[in-house]
């Protein structure tokens, strides 16, 4: 009955997080890449660029692009319940998971997060999803936990990233002895992302857009003036792209500037790939340097270093120097602006108190974004402490974390930049783990102090 009033007041406290931050934040924060989706279907186009699947997913909430509100609040609604769910999954005091999640949920890793339109929202709750199968260490796959799999495969098709997690975790079940519906999970996710285009009608992109990681590291190769390349390499990347663009000197940690070799890339994929081979086999250091520059954000702590901080770090520059968005150098954090057309945006009655008070913390979370935002790090720190405080019997790390190593590998191989968005879910999972530590250790302390006042 205690555990039943509990879990209805964390109900109540998500609910209250969810109205303030989805009022607060109207009619949404989103990426780049949905707005371009939306000025598509406006003109009546579309393209798989970015998933054939969240196209028509986009398409279908917004009313074609009229109402982009709608997919903040289908987004935010859906992660907000599985993150619920996931906190009653984990192996924690009751009164423990109660506090720490209503601080949690009102801080922006939640709030402004999970009203951000754009891929990672959908992904970060199917991970959710997977991790709280995980826990329960189930033998048995009930009705209600297949149908909240296979919308969780749905949810992650939306993205390649979110098809690399869900594979990890279809070899977590087959670990766990659940080969039927690890199959049929891969299948849907599988199917859904690679024939999506065909499937929901959707124009295919003349952009391959995993070839951007290869054309990276080619770029950071080209431009080295030491870098091992032969005359009839050379003669095939100018066929890409000019001499001067592959030449001209620019940070090897995003991709982005290769953009101009990228149609002509994903017309001859085969080629780029030797070719891609042989001049990293060549090159192996500027290569594998260029890489992990990339995936920094995926990658852990002692061996590699922090990602880039999405605002110049240096003092000695004029603020917002070569800025891109908001004052930017690198990937953001959480998002802070409505980049719409002037005819969708709106604003509600008193909103822009409410949405000044939820962005200020925020900007200050976005000025380290390099340490909020590292998701190998987080992952290490999710690692200790759910090793630290689960029944070792129960807990297998290997199996529980397999989704999340598999999608680090995957930022790993394909991520064109070292985005946080990337790897959200083990920076949620991680932060949200450290105040579960810290609560826990006060709380144990409270308990102790009181256990020592009564035998005095």
């Amino acid at each position: 009955m205690r555990r039943a009033m509990v879990r209805f007041k964390l109900r109540v406290i998500f609910l209250l997080s969810f109205l303030l931050y989805g009022y607060a934040l109207f009619p949404g924060r989103i990426y780049g890449d949905s707005v371009t989706l939306i000025q598509l279907m406006s003109v009546n186009q579309s393209v798989d660029t970015w998933g054939a699947s969240y196209f028509r997913l986009l398409q279908l909430i917004t009313l074609n692009g009229q109402y982009v509100f709608l997919m903040s609040l289908f987004i935010g609604a859906i992660f907000y319940v599985t993150f619920f769910n996931f906190v009653q999954s984990l192996p924690f005091d009751t009164n423990v998971k109660f506090i720490a999640a209503s601080i949690f949920v009102f801080t922006p890793f939640v709030g402004v997060f999970a009203f951000t339109i754009g891929h990672d929202g959908l992904t970060a709750s199917s991970f959710f999803i997977y991790l709280s199968f995980l826990l329960k260490n189930s033998k048995k796959i009930r009705k209600r936990d297949a149908g909240q799999l296979i919308f969780a495969a749905f949810l992650a098709s939306t993205s390649g990233l979110g098809v690399i997690l869900t594979f990890g975790f279809c070899v977590s079940l087959v670990v766990r002895k659940l080969p039927l519906i690890s199959l049929t999970i891969a299948i849907i996710s599988s199917t859904i992302f690679f024939a999506g285009s065909s499937i929901f009608s959707v124009e295919k992109s003349k952009y391959d857009m995993s070839l951007m990681s290869v054309l990276g590291d080619i770029k950071c190769i080209a431009q080295h003036q030491n870098a091992v390349i032969s005359d009839i390499q050379w003669t095939k990347l100018i066929a890409l792209g000019s001499k001067e663009d592959w030449t001209k000197q620019n940070s090897c940690s995003a991709a982005d500037h290769s953009f101009f070799a990228f149609e002509n890339a994903s017309q001859h994929n085969g080629e780029l790939i030797k070719l891609w081979i042989e001049l990293s086999s060549q090159n192996s250091q500027i290569a594998l340097q260029a890489r992990i520059q990339r995936a920094s954000v995926a990658l852990p702590p002692i061996f590699f270093r922090s990602p880039p901080n999405m605002f110049d770090t240096s003092y000695l520059n004029p603020v917002g120097m070569d800025a891109m968005n908001d004052l930017q150098i690198s990937p953001d954090l959480f998002k802070t602006s409505v980049d719409l057309p002037a005819r969708l945006k709106s604003s509600l009655p008193g909103q822009s108190f409410l949405e000044y008070s939820v962005l200020f913390p925020t900007f200050l979370l976005n000025q380290r974004s390099d340490l909020w935002g590292w998701g190998g790090l987080w992952l290490c720190i999710a690692l200790i402490l759910l090793y630290k405080h689960m029944p070792r019997k129960k807990l297998d790390l290997g199996v529980i974390f397999l989704p999340s190593l598999a999608l680090h590998a995957g930022v790993l191989l394909f991520a064109p930049a070292p985005s946080p968005r990337f790897v959200f879910s083990s920076v949620l999972l991680g932060v949200f783990l450290t105040i579960l530590q810290i609560v826990q250790f006060f709380s144990y302390g409270a308990i102790r102090k009181v256990d020592l006042t009564l035998k005095e």
